[in-house]
């Protein structure tokens, strides 16, 4: 520790590396979960601990604590530390009670702002990095390379199959301990000179002036990974014991009702039906499109019965359900007798989510369960590469048809089943197979992962990372920046984020965030006008676009946008009902053309002839043609430099861009002109961010951000100041650089109890 602690040691990064066990990984967060089993430290090569120029800190078994006499090295603020992945080591170590303080660099954020479209395999990994830049120095020897064994058949000879023992088990065993503690101390070690060699790759790429790609880390992203990691902290609350509780439920019977729907139907069709699994992709593309002569089908079954809920994650009580089917006298394993009871059967769970129906007298269900399934021979829609019938939701739902549409719009299986009320049947129970679907990937993407991911004060913590081509964040463990479109979250998932009692959220998100980026970096001016005068933009794109619209409205036959008192009524029809379709294909065209969509793409869009759209495209430019000229531009500067930029100058390399396969160059070319607009997006985000995470007077008040997903921040804090937080988070937001840009950036931000509330 006293070397450590000395100026000539205290003065260069020191780059830090952790092991771990009791985490699964692609399961949960770090926050909360795993324990460190051993860490390293390592300052260079010419400095010497007294057993060479790492430091390796045992905390298993007998040593377990060993780390926390390493406390204060680690919270100190003044020795700048170096991570391959900052935010996993610095929330494993919070589970020791270890603030890790003194944030020098993530060699992973350092690697993909040097390059941000490493897609192969292995990309960011620090395996593949110091392969690549550190050559011989401090190459980083996979962990399955080096201690992966073939295993033993029974008759002594080795394998094929390749086991790789836990770490705590290589470092307790005698014939592994000491490769182990090279393996473990090594990963620090390739850190140290990974750090040095991607600096020095920075420093090559210019930013601003004389500054480089280095001065942007350590001005930017080097703070936002330290807030990143402080929000992942934070969490956000869950109403797990209720609202998620509730929302299962009601999931859970409506796959059911859904399923039940479908396989009375197809039953009706083919007898055999009623043993289909309707989540079996190979039975539905039998029964759909297969010649009406059965064939043999082997898979699980998984039968539509009243609902039942997963046992692995909403606690059903399963024994009172035993209970009931004994007072009752029903038998549940039956689906007849379980619709007449209206309880849930008894199902075995192998897996969350999959079960099975039970036979009479078994305890168990068969494994997979054979019968014969005919098919409607139904013409086919589309194929699979292999030349299969596809059976997917698209294809589903062009048999099915838009039933949501008044009068409802109904599909292929309508004229196919003859009209009439058999073509209504077929449709609606068609429909009601997408929904299964549909209910499944809600089940599975958002309400079981929320209903086991909280810790055990109900709050959620995701991991927030910085891995994109564009610099936009994603988010794992669970993915809270995919949540379902407001019209079409059937269940307000949102309703279960919630503010804990006595707090308050703000929910502030950035208004057409990407066309104003859009409007600045090409100095539109119809685009800039446009925003300036404020109001629905996509109806003044119209009017610039279609000149009998402008004419329409000067003369006082609609209104370019109504905002009346309560309960007036306009005098004369608003433009976006009036010319909806103008209105809607303007909508299209300002969130197409500036990331590069064709012609054809919009010919689909608008199902229209490619003549008709490439003419509608035309119209959009004569209004922007400053637009059509930026964009030109870009691609031309491209194709020299091999590079595009954001609007803070980051940049992305487009390899395709001189390709001679047309395919490839499209996609390098949409690339060269997305970036700038999605990057930029990213830019202002990232800086509004560092912004409100820095404003003292916010903290001061015990404001916090907790989420952000793409264009949205939510923060939380005291009911008792939330008026003067929301007035500082608009104002950060709104003003993300020292310099603003040619069009406001406008925030929508209200103060809610839950996230949906604030939408």
């Amino acid at each position: 520790m006293k070397i450590l602690n000395s100026p000539e040691v205290r003065c260069r990064f020191h780059a830090c590396d952790t092991e771990t066990k009791d985490i699964d990984i692609k399961m949960y967060s770090p926050v909360g979960h795993g324990r460190i089993i051993c860490a390293s430290i390592y300052v260079g090569p010419d400095i010497d601990f007294g057993t060479g120029s790492r430091i390796w800190i045992d905390n298993l078994d007998g040593a377990e604590g060993t780390i926390d006499l390493f406390k204060e090295y680690f919270e100190d603020p003044t020795i700048y530390k170096v991570w391959h992945n900052y935010s996993f080591d610095r929330h494993i170590l919070y589970n020791h009670g270890i603030n890790a303080l003194g944030f020098g660099g993530d060699t992973m954020h350092m690697a993909r702002l040097w390059n941000a479209a490493r897609t192969f395999e292995g990309g960011y990994s620090l395996e593949s990095l110091t392969h690549e830049l550190c050559g011989e120095v401090a190459p980083k020897i996979a962990m399955a390379t080096r201690f992966s064994k073939a295993n033993v058949k029974k008759d002594g000879t080795l394998g094929k199959t390749m086991t790789l023992p836990p770490c705590e088990v290589l470092q307790r065993q005698p014939e592994t301990r000491s490769e182990w503690i090279e393996y473990s101390a090594g990963d620090a070690k390739s850190t140290w000179f990974l750090r040095n060699r991607l600096e020095e790759e920075l420093r090559r790429w210019p930013w601003t002036g004389d500054l480089t790609m280095y001065d942007f880390y350590l001005r930017f992203w080097l703070p936002f990974g330290e807030t990143l990691t402080d929000m992942e902290r934070e969490g956000i609350h869950v109403r797990r014991k209720d609202y998620m509780r509730d929302i299962a439920e009601r999931a859970a019977k409506d796959k059911a009702r859904y399923e039940k729907l479908f396989l009375d139907w197809a039953s009706k069709q083919r007898p055999e039906a009623k043993y289909m699994n309707p989540c079996s992709e190979a039975q539905k593309q039998q029964f759909f499109f297969a010649p009406r002569t059965p064939i043999s089908v082997t898979g699980p079954q998984i039968l539509a019965f009243e609902a039942g809920q997963s046992a692995s994650s909403n606690g059903i009580d399963w024994r009172s359900i035993m209970e009931k089917e004994k007072e009752t006298g029903a038998d549940l394993r039956t689906p007849e007798d379980t619709f007449k009871s209206g309880l849930a059967p008894t199902r075995v769970f192998d897996t969350p989510n999959e079960y099975r129906y039970v036979e009479p007298g078994k305890s168990r269900p068969k494994k997979n369960f054979s019968f014969e399934l005919g098919g409607l021979g139904m013409p086919v829609i589309s194929r699979t590469p292999k030349g299969a019938p596809q059976a997917s939701i698209p294809v589903l739902k062009e048999l099915a048809g838009q039933l949501d549409k008044n009068p409802p719009k109904y599909g292929k299986a309508y004229d196919f089943f003859g009209g009439g009320d058999a073509g209504r049947e077929a449709c609606e129970a068609i429909d009601a197979l997408c929904k299964v679907s549909a209910v499944e990937i809600m089940m599975s993407t958002f309400i079981e992962p929320l209903s086991i991911l909280p810790d055990e004060n109900d709050r959620v913590h995701c991991s927030l990372n910085l891995n994109t081509e564009t610099g936009r964040l994603s988010s794992r463990k669970p993915n809270l920046q995919n949540q379902p479109a407001l019209e079409k979250d059937v269940y307000k998932i949102r309703h279960a984020f919630a503010a804990k009692p006595g707090n308050k959220l703000i929910v502030a998100d950035y208004g057409q965030l990407e066309l104003r980026i859009l409007a600045h970096i090409t100095k539109c001016k119809s685009m800039i006008e446009a925003f300036k005068l404020g109001g629905d933009f996509h109806s003044r794109t119209a009017m610039g676009m279609y000149p009998e619209i402008a004419e329409a409205v000067k003369r006082g036959e609609c209104l370019l946008e109504f905002d009346g008192k309560p309960g007036e009524k306009p005098k004369a029809p608003l433009l976006k009902d009036m010319f909806a379709s103008e209105r809607r294909k303007a909508k299209i065209l300002n969130f197409s053309i500036a990331y590069g969509k064709t012609a054809a793409g919009l010919a689909k869009d608008f199902d229209v002839s490619v003549k008709e759209a490439k003419e509608t495209v035309n119209r959009w430019y004569a209004d922007r043609p400053e637009v059509l000229e930026w964009q030109q531009r870009t691609i031309a500067e491209a194709r020299k430099t091999g590079v595009t930029r954001t609007l803070m100058g980051r940049y992305r390399p487009l390899a395709g861009i001189n390709d001679n396969r047309g395919a490839a160059r499209g996609h390098a070319e949409r690339a060269a002109i997305n970036t700038p607009i999605q990057g930029g997006a990213a830019d202002v985000v990232m800086a509004g961010m560092l912004k409100l995470h820095r404003n003292e007077r916010l903290r001061k008040i015990g404001w916090k951000m907790l989420l952000q997903i793409h264009d949205e921040l939510i923060v939380e804090g005291p009911e008792e100041t939330a008026e003067e937080a929301y007035q500082i988070v608009v104002d950060c937001m709104a003003h993300p650089f020292k310099q603003d840009l040619l069009v406001d950036l406008v925030v929508d931000a209200s103060i809610a109890d839950t996230w949906y509330e604030g939408k």
